[in-house]
């Protein structure tokens, strides 16, 4: 009987809440890292949701300094991870932040050189927000509002390996 009770709490600690979010625990002046790690990236930015092949000044330079991490640090393999928040279908998010996702990668390897094997692109759509609507529906102002959906939309670099 006392295995069975040990094994119930060892599958109850084992699985985590779906609805869970692990937020960034790193950033790009870091110097050591773990797979699983995410990096905090300077914000990329697209002109618009359905324009996400075109990167502004400010969207390259983010990219600039992601791509001389990269070189700094050739032992690691990462992916990169795009967000959005919940507004728009499923389907249209899910594809939105996979194209940008893409448009990040293609940027990093053709510009900075990065190598194709080390970066990977994922589209992660809405399933991992860090503000729920409930939270969004409580903001007083419009601007409010707009700011915390914008935390949703994001782009991390997750680290899948280090060699």
């Amino acid at each position: 009987m006392k295995y069975i009770f040990y094994f119930s709490i060892a599958l109850l600690f084992s699985f985590q809440d779906p609805g869970y979010v692990k937020k960034a625990n790193k950033t790009i002046k870091d110097s050591v890292f773990v797979v699983g790690d995410i990096i905090k990236i300077p914000a990329i930015l697209f002109y618009s949701s359905t324009q996400y092949g075109e990167m502004n000044q400010s969207t390259k330079d983010s990219l600039n300094a992601i791509g001389d991490f990269l070189l700094k640090n050739p032992n690691l393999t990462v992916e990169v991870t795009n967000h959005t928040d919940y507004r728009g279908s499923d389907d249209y998010n899910n594809r939105l932040s996979q194209e940008k996702a893409k448009a990040c990668v293609t940027y990093l390897v053709k510009e900075k050189n990065i190598e194709q094997s080390r970066i990977t692109p994922k589209g992660c759509g809405e399933a991992f927000l860090l503000i729920d609507e409930d939270d969004i529906k409580k903001a007083k102002t419009k601007g409010e509002k707009e700011a915390l959906h914008q935390m949703n939309n994001r782009t991390e670099l997750v680290v899948t390996g280090v060699n």
